[in-house]
Order: structure tokens, then C-alpha cells, then sequence
């Protein structure tokens, strides 16, 4: 019950912009989170930041494809370099056409193929849910 009134007390005065002074030896200890090592968490690097890469194409050699999902309403993300570690900056969905630069694809880490979507909006779509045009799985 004092836990509860604490908070109603803390969540008021912070909702009228005073403050109070919270003395850190009457708080109860929680558990800490285990360490991550380094190795399990991909470094940020302008790429995963949200800043896309640059296309990977020296010429301007694109084709045309479908979202393909598999779902009425599926949607495919776009992100900013090409592995699922890196941000996701926009989202195509189910039958929209894109274009793809027909020199990109990458293979990342965990063996899948993502090509460099040039249109509606720039990013890396993972090569699996992309089809030919006219082309239905």
C-alpha cells in the first residue's frame, strides 16, 4: 500500500512540474540485466542508423516487380542496408510494384538474397517476398 501511494504521490508531483528528492538507500534493489557481449549486437554504423546505403548500381539497369508476401495485406519492409539487423525505413505492401536495381543482390549473414529497391522508395527488400511482374506464387 506505502508502494502505491509513493507513486501516486511521485506521478501527481511530476504532473505539476514540482520535483522531489528521491533517496537512492530506501530503494529497493532489482535485478540486473545479463551482459551482452559484444558479439551479439551489430555495431551501429551509418547503414543501420536509418540512413540508406548507397545503391550498389554504377549503371541505372532496373526491373520491375510485385510484393509478394503470401497475405492479402502483407507487408514488406524496406530497410537501410541489407540484413534484417538494419533499420526499417518504409514499408511496400501485397501486389505494389517496385523497382529493383537489377545488379544488387547481396547475400547477408543468415543466407538470405535482399535486393536494392530503387522505387516507390529507396532501401533493401529481402529477395523472397519480390516477384516478377505478373507473376503469383
Amino acid at each position: 500500500m506505502k508502494t502505491k501511494l509513493f507513486w501516486l504521490a511521485f506521478v501527481l508531483l511530476v504532473l505539476s512540474g514540482c520535483t522531489m528528492h528521491i533517496d537512492p538507500l530506501h530503494l529497493a534493489p532489482t535485478a540486473m540485466p545479463a551482459p551482452t557481449t559484444a558479439s551479439s549486437i551489430a555495431s551501429p554504423t551509418a547503414e543501420t542508423r536509418g540512413t540508406p546505403s548507397p545503391s550498389p548500381v554504377t549503371d541505372k539497369s532496373e526491373e520491375s516487380m510485385v510484393v509478394c508476401t503470401g497475405y492479402d495485406k502483407g507487408a514488406l519492409n524496406l530497410r537501410a542496408c541489407p540484413g534484417v539487423q538494419c533499420y526499417a525505413l518504409a514499408a511496400v505492401y501485397e501486389g505494389q510494384e517496385v523497382r529493383v536495381s537489377s545488379r544488387s543482390p547481396q547475400t547477408s549473414g543468415d543466407g538470405a538474397t535482399w535486393l536494392y529497391v530503387t522505387a516507390p522508395i529507396e532501401g533493401w527488400a529481402n529477395a523472397r517476398y519480390l516477384c516478377g511482374k505478373g507473376i503469383q506464387r
